[in-house]
Parts: structure tokens; sequence; C-alpha cells
């Protein structure tokens, strides 16, 4: 079932002293007071997984690895019930969705190698798996597969002055694909308005829609001890965000 019952109260300050909430008793005048409710929804995920790592340290330390593999089953199912009636029963159905079994294999991968003692050279990969929580559907009126993300980023890491300053400068690029978003039917209605054939236009609800996002860009950061109790740090980015779809 939905976890949250959400009640709202408005209140504006012409109102003059505040007022008591009160809910009138059962049985006064024959009449009986209750809670109803009104609308539901509900949702079952099934995600099942097997996640393996490591890490190591070779070549007299000089290279420190990190790895990882994941293997995750997963599969939805979500109903929402527009109305219900009297006893509480469905009534008016929005909508049903079952998503397919998805199977999928992501892994993560980081490595750093330290040449010489102050100045190494690292590079990490990894894969991500995002199951979609539950809300509208698309316009379609299905449910969402997870969000995949795929991300690397390389770069120098230096250690200088006996490990009182440290840091790192690199390049990094990440994406995600079919990231859910929520919309509302309004926009695209105002375009069909705009053009004067409203006979397009789509239901007043809210939905869901998926769109794809790359960032990348240029990143560094600087730790210098300068004294014992005075530690500086400082970092700076240049990041380029766009939507590809």
């Amino acid at each position: 079932r939905h976890a949250s019952n959400l009640t709202i109260w408005r209140r504006y300050f012409s109102d003059g002293a505040r007022q008591r909430l009160i809910r009138p008793m059962s049985g006064q005048h024959g009449y009986t007071f209750d809670w109803a409710r009104t609308q539901d929804r509900f949702q079952r995920q099934d995600l099942r997984h097997l996640q393996l790592m490591t890490i190591g340290a070779y070549l007299e330390d000089k290279l420190n690895v990190i790895a990882g593999a994941g293997y995750y089953s997963y599969k939805q199912y979500q109903k929402d019930i527009l109305a219900v009636d009297e006893r509480g029963q469905p009534a008016l159905l929005g909508y049903s969705a079952i998503s397919e079994p998805i199977g999928t294999l992501r892994t993560s991968l980081g490595a750093v190698y330290f040449p010489i003692r102050a100045i190494g050279v690292y590079v990490n990969r990894s894969s991500s798996f995002t199951p979609v929580p539950s809300g509208d559907p698309g316009l379609d009126g299905k449910q969402f597969d997870p969000t995949d993300g795929q991300g690397y980023g390389t770069g120098l890491r230096f250690i200088l002055f006996d490990g009182r300053v440290a840091g790192s400068a690199g390049y990094y690029n990440s994406t995600e694909k079919k990231r859910v978003t929520q919309f509302s039917s309004s926009e695209i209605n105002a375009i069909w308005s705009d053009l004067g054939q409203t006979q397009y236009q789509l239901p007043t609800v809210n939905y869901r829609d998926r769109l794809d996002y790359q960032a990348r860009g240029y990143e560094a950061e600087l730790t210098a001890n300068l004294f014992q109790r005075l530690r500086v740090l400082a970092n700076v980015a240049f990041p380029e965000t766009r939507q590809t779809n």
C-alpha cells in the first residue's frame, strides 16, 4: 500500500483565533462518520542480487586496485486505483503494469599506479543499476525499466612534502539512460492550444517520462596541512552537462 497519508490544513491570517479540528462522533443524529479511502496504489518490486568485491596492492604497493561485480534480477508490479466505492473496493482502475523480468551484470574497477612516490595515475570505470520508485506511469500507461548508468574518470594523484600536500586533477564522463522525471500534461496541452489543435490535448493528469543525461568535465582538489592546527582545502571544477534526448 501507499506508505504515507497526506492531510492538509489551510489557514489565512484573517481567520482570527485558531480553531481545533474536531471529528464528529459516529452515531449522532443517525449518521456515521469514518475515514474513507478514495485512492490507492499498490507496488511490488522484486530485486535479487549477488555481489563480489576485491581489493589488492601489487608491485610493492605501487599499484592499488579495487574491483567489483554484481548480478541483478529485477521485476516490478504496480496498480493504481483512481477511485473506490463505499466498501473500499476498486471502482475505477487507473492502470496496471507489470515490467518484464530484467537480468543484468554490473561491474566497477578502480586503480591507482604510482611510478614514483610523489605522483600517480588513476583510472576508474563503473556501471550502475537503479530501480524506478513508485509513481505515475508514462503516457502509454506502462511502467519504466530501471535507470542505467555508466561512468569513467582518469587523472593524476600527487602526494608532496612528506604527505603534507595531497590532491588530484582529472577528467570524468558519466551518462544516465532512462532517467525517470515527473511531468504534467499541462505543458504539452499548452503547445496544442497555441497551435489551435486542442483535439490532440492529453487528459489533465500527471505522468512521467524518460530522458538521457550526460555530465563531463575537469576537476581538481587540493589538501594542504600547512601547520599542525591549520589545514587548507581547495577544489575547482569545469562541468558540462546536457540532456541527450
